[in-house]
Order: C-alpha cells, then sequence, then structure tokens
C-alpha cells in the first residue's frame, strides 16, 4: 500500500443535515473530480444506497471500534482525477471534538519527488487539488481544510488551532478569515471564497 497524501475538509457535527454528504459529493465535479462508480469495500453497491448507508452512520454518531471490522465502516468512494493514478475518498468522525471530516486521499508518489533531500511537489497537480479544495470551501457546512502527507501528525481541529495548534499546510490549506492573525509569516496568504483564505507553502 503506498503513502497518501490527505486532504482533510472539516465539518462541525452541529450542523449535519439530511444531504449533507449528497451535497458534498455533488460539488466534486465541478472542479473535475469525478466519481468512478466504484466503492470500497462493496464494489457494487449503488450510488443512493451508499449515501443513505453513510447519512445513516454519520447522523448515528457512529465511529469504527478498535477491534470492528473494516467493513463496517463508512463506505469509501473511489474518484477520477486527471493525472493521478488514485483517488478516494472516506469519512471520519470524531464524536470527541463535535467534529468530522470527509480526506480525499491521493497517492504521495503522484505529487511529490525528492530532490536534494527537500520534498518538491508537482505545481500543475497541486493546482488541480487546490481547484477542489476551493469548490469544496464554498460549501457553507465545511469550516476548514488542511492537507498533510502519511508521515504528519494528524491535523488539529479548527478549536484547536485557533487556540494555537499547528495549521497542516502540506502545501496549503483553506482557513477562516478569522484566522488571518494567526497565520504564520513563512506562508503566503490569499483570499478565497466563503471568507476563506488560501494558505500555502512556496510549492
Amino acid at each position: 500500500m503506498p503513502a497518501y497524501f490527505s486532504l482533510v475538509s472539516e465539518c462541525n457535527r452541529d450542523h449535519i443535515y439530511d444531504t449533507i454528504l449528497r451535497d458534498f459529493y455533488k460539488v466534486l465535479p465541478t472542479a473535475g473530480l469525478n466519481l468512478l462508480g466504484e466503492y470500497w469495500p462493496f464494489m457494487d453497491i449503488p450510488y443512493d444506497e451508499l449515501m443513505d448507508s453513510n447519512q445513516k452512520k454519520l447522523e448515528d454518531n457512529y465511529r469504527l471500534a478498535f477491534k470492528e471490522h473494516a467493513g463496517n465502516d463508512y463506505i469509501q468512494i473511489v474518484h477520477v482525477l486527471e493525472g493521478f493514478s488514485e483517488v478516494r475518498s472516506f469519512i471520519l468522525n470524531q464524536p470527541e471534538k463535535g467534529i468530522f471530516t470527509i480526506n480525499i486521499i491521493v497517492p504521495e508518489d503522484d505529487l511529490i519527488k525528492a530532490e536534494d533531500h527537500k520534498i518538491v511537489y508537482d505545481r500543475e497537480k497541486v493546482d488541480k487539488l487546490i481547484a477542489v479544495a476551493k469548490k469544496i470551501y464554498e460549501l457553507p457546512f465545511v469550516d476548514l481544510i488542511q492537507t498533510d502527507l502519511e508521515l504528519s501528525d494528524d491535523p488539529y481541529s479548527l478549536e484547536e488551532i485557533t487556540e494555537g495548534e499547528a495549521l497542516g499546510v502540506e502545501p496549503f490549506a483553506i482557513v477562516p478569515d478569522t484566522l488571518k492573525n494567526s497565520v504564520p509569516e513563512k506562508y503566503t496568504v490569499s483570499e478565497a471564497s466563503g471568507n476563506g483564505l488560501l494558505v500555502t507553502i512556496d510549492y
């Protein structure tokens, strides 16, 4: 199994409504991220049935137990994005923080390489992922978008970042403009729709 890059969209559990997942996935094709029509681990499940299953789990505040079979978890969705060998998305519920995230993952080898002991990002592919992130952030229930690599620490929540924890910017994030004064000067900041700020490293 390869190492994965993650694009993590954070949502507050208080904002859950009956079509929230459908609304999330509906916006992805507008940024070129299309559904392949395959799902894991149930490859032949109808899309509506998948959405109903994941929606019910989310509303029931379900989280996979440590020793529980992975087949009971939220069903993953397989996508297609030009230039990437694999794209999947899955839901991670974090009831102790009052949030859930929808994580979009791609193999790190599709996106980065090592040059002179430094990580170098493929600019064209990063820009495609930024386009996806910008569309996602337009959704009113998405509060924060962060990115990380396989060996990175798990991203902190918006509440934790507001209290001083580090933002996940590998190589970009989209944050509410209320965090403008909290973004370290080493990052480049520009406006994003939905009262957001696009935060990037020099990639």
